[in-house]
């Protein structure tokens, strides 16, 4: 089998294992809340710490990757993820919590997360980046669709301490001897290939994906660029909506009747349509539109759908206000 596929496989169930910690919290959420009684304020404000932690790393992570490497970060930090969830089975205060969740597991997460999973696609799959970055970040989904149920089946089983004590250990287990062994490190970005046939193919998708350009990008010109902040707006903001309802969407769900293994499913298949989602968005990206077009069409469409579930509940409250 070609190194290729197997890399861009690895990467991708690092990413899924690695956020998959992330969003199966909404699950660990009302064990917490069931077991120690703590408002749903402190302990959402526990992920959003752990949100604002992960947000603020991920510069010096970007910066690390080019001194120390990406591949490194990812082996440190899937060490250090399962340490930080065998400390969070010994919870017992909200301030261990904000310092064992809230702190150490977004560094952690970081560290094994989306920035060097970027930059290693980024130095090894320039003639396919947009497709490859697309199959990588659908691991993202597949951490939604496997490990939030799974996390919510150990809660039943053995408990939510237990539950992170496993979940630190599959995510050491895979991620260090997956990222030792099956992804290498390139030192400078593959957008220089070695056949002159293929260089112009080349050129001309990054051309496509990142705008004409963007090869002569630096830093500097880039925080004095609209485009630059106008992405990072959208970033915050489309965070700001998705996370808010994932975080309380299980506790949500069980309030109003459901099971919790039912609800954590629903997670579910909140990751199946995002593997359909990025997959597909790195492929139109690659193919049929330049970078604003591929990345306009999910906030629209999300947008669409926000107002749809708004509208949704204000009808829900008014018929049973009615009702009353």
């Amino acid at each position: 089998m070609s190194r290729r596929p197997v890399t861009l496989v690895a990467i991708g169930l690092t990413l899924g294992l690695t956020y998959g910690v992330w969003y199966s919290y909404s699950v660990f959420l009302v064990a917490l809340l069931k077991e120690f009684g703590w408002s749903r304020s402190v302990l959402a404000g526990a992920f959003s710490v752990f949100t604002l932690v992960h947000g603020a790393a991920n510069p010096v992570i970007g910066m690390l990757c080019d001194r120390v490497g990406p591949r490194r970060l990812v082996i440190f930090g899937g060490m250090a993820l399962g340490l930080a969830l065998y400390g969070n089975s010994f919870i017992d205060s909200p301030e261990r919590l904000y310092l064992g969740f809230g702190l150490l597991t977004a560094v952690s997460v970081a560290l094994c997360g989306w920035v060097p999973a970027v930059v290693l696609v980024q130095r090894q799959f320039m003639d396919r980046l947009a497709l490859s970055l697309g199959i990588v970040s659908s691991g993202i989904g597949l951490g939604m669709l496997f490990v939030v149920p799974l996390c919510q089946a150990l809660i039943e089983s053995v408990g939510w301490r237990t539950a992170w004590q496993i979940l630190g250990a599959i995510c050491a287990g895979w991620i260090v001897p997956a990222n030792l062994l099956l992804v290498r490190d390139a030192s400078t970005p593959a957008a220089v290939v070695s056949t002159p046939d293929a260089a112009p193919e080349t050129a001309r998708r990054a051309a496509k994906i990142h705008g004409a350009g963007a090869q002569d990008a630096t830093l500097r010109g880039a925080l004095r660029s609209e485009a630059f902040w106008l992405v990072m707006g959208a970033f915050f903001f489309g965070n700001v909506c998705s996370q808010t309802m994932h975080v309380h969407q299980v506790a949500f769900l069980v309030d109003h009747g459901m099971a919790a293994m039912a609800a954590a499913s629903v997670v579910g298949v909140v990751g199946i349509a995002s593997v359909f989602g990025k997959t597909g968005g790195g492929w139109l990206a690659g193919r049929l539109f330049d970078a604003t077009g591929s990345y306009s069409i999910p906030f629209v469409i999300a947008a669409v759908c926000g107002t749809i579930a708004g509208f949704a509940g204000w009808r829900a409250r008014s018929l049973r206000l009615r009702s009353a």
